[in-house]
């Protein structure tokens, strides 16, 4: 498998190229363009941004500031993600003809690894993991980066043309690519999720369908055969395509059988790969985000040991059904990164034990009614806080025991009054966390930190929960 050779870097020497947005990924392209010896313009609509100490540290090697009209000279704007698609400078750069590339267009444009990327609404971040691990197990020189904290343009310098680069990948990213081609690319699942943004679920699922349409001959697609209506979103009919399922065997991808992840190989025998229940991450979704990294590895034709002990070594990430601990025989669970009920629909049927679920955040505006039944099914009460906490009440109202509480803290006040032995405290919101946290991961922190000083709690690192009932 060769990479994709990135002749179309087009950063000139000497060449303007404004950057929009001056967040993690603005800052590393703009590293990136001034390590290219380019001048890269630095424009933010917040101009409190301008002073920060990466703004800072740019403009002392060389970067300009927004200036009058920051697409003055520009040969190419690079946006940021966050940037939406009718901001004025967009609109701008379209009516002068100036290319437009995301950051991780930009730093595609310059990687010398094989990149094997990553979309899709829930499991981006633990299956991109999943795959750097088992690549450095297997003893390929690997970088990771992308929407999962590190920028593509952080780790781009890094790549080894022996190696690969794993690269999550998000809807806004794919907004503004045109060269994009990695060697192997998934879509894991697809949910109602970023309409504010994206404005239907449909214009939501062509963008993800990005992330194949930019590929070139000799790559492969991987999709999720357990949500069929992916397979709309492939392009080039069935020639290197490889799924992977947690319900039914496949003729090629990744799939289980008898409680074995078990790998195929286009037109070959099946090969057992590892029991789940040697698989350290809990719940039938992380077995699915396992698969997933199997059927991208099919291709590199990595001996099946190895595979298994990449698997085996794992340990999960932060924020993900994280096991805190236990205090008075009652477990506490940090999924802060469950931002959506896609997500907390999967946290919920990783458990077999009686679940105190805290539910709330800011308010995406998207139905909590799906988790009613679930919610009937897993849970013994509900307390719900923030932002959403009133339309949570109100949807829920009936599923179980529903109680309100004005944040966090309150709510594991609650929880931990209430609780039984036993039953599990689970945070898994629902909800972003920007009605009263910068991220997922500080609102996690904050919950980590609360749990940690309950009266007689005990840490319990690596030990997941139970697997589902």
């Amino acid at each position: 498998m060769e990479p994709v050779q990135a002749t179309h870097s087009a950063i000139v020497p000497g060449s303007v190229v404004t950057v929009l947005g001056l967040g993690r990924s603005g800052i590393a392209a703009a590293s990136l363009i001034l390590a290219r010896q380019a001048r890269p313009r630095l424009v933010d609509d917040d101009p409190h941004a301008l002073a920060s100490p990466g703004s800072m540290r740019l403009i002392s090697q060389g970067a300009l500031p927004p200036g009058a009209n920051p697409l003055q000279d520009a040969s190419l704007l690079v946006v940021s993600p966050g940037i939406h698609s009718h901001h004025p400078l967009l609109v701008q750069a379209k009516q002068d003809r100036i290319p437009i590339w995301s950051e991780l267009e930009l730093a595609f444009r310059h990687c010398k690894a094989r990149v094997l990327a990553v979309t899709g609404s829930d499991g981006k971040s633990t299956t991109c993991s999943l795959l750097a691990h088992m690549l450095q197990t297997a003893g390929l020189p690997t970088v990771l980066g992308g929407n999962i904290g590190t920028p593509f343009s952080d780790v781009v310098e890094q790549t080894d043309p022996d190696g690969f680069a794993v690269i999550e990948v998000s809807s806004y990213q794919l907004e503004h690519t045109g060269f994009f081609s990695p060697c192997v690319a998934s879509i894991l699942n697809l949910a109602q999720d970023h309409l504010a943004r994206h404005g239907t679920m449909e214009t939501y699922a062509q963008t993800k369908a990005k992330i194949f349409s930019l590929q070139r001959p000799g790559s492969w697609r991987v999709v999720n055969a357990d949500q069929p209506e992916l397979r709309r979103l492939v392009p080039y009919g069935e020639d290197r395509l490889l799924r992977f399922s947690i319900r039914q065997p496949l003729e090629a991808g990744a799939y289980i059988d008898k409680d074995w992840m078990v790998c195929r190989k286009p037109g070959r025998a099946p090969t057992r790969v590892l029991s789940v229940f040697s698989f350290p991450l809990a719940g039938r979704h992380n077995w699915a985000n396992a698969l997933a990294a199997l059927a991208m590895l099919l291709p590199l034709e990595i001996d099946g040991v190895r595979l298994a002990e990449g698997l085996r070594s794992f340990r999960g990430l932060p924020h993900r059904l994280e096991v805190l601990g236990a205090a008075h025989d009652i477990t506490f669970v940090n999924d802060s990164k469950a931002t959506n009920t896609h997500a907390a629909s999967r946290a919920l049927e990783s458990f077999s034990q009686p679940i105190i679920l805290l539910l709330g955040g800011k308010d995406k505006g998207l139905p909590f009614s799906p988790l009613f039944p679930l919610i009937q099914a897993k849970a013994r009460m509900v307390i719900v806080f923030g932002e959403a906490g009133d339309r949570l009440a109100k949807e829920l109202h009936g599923a179980a025991e529903l109680h309100r509480a004005v944040d966090i803290e309150q709510a594991l006040l609650i929880a931990t009054h209430k609780a039984q032995p036993g039953e599990v405290v689970l945070l898994s919101p629902a909800c972003s966390s920007f009605d009263a946290y910068s991220s997922f991961e500080d609102r996690g922190d904050h919950f980590r930190h609360l749990v940690s000083n309950l009266e007689g709690f005990v840490p319990q690192q690596n030990i997941p929960p139970n697997a589902p009932s």
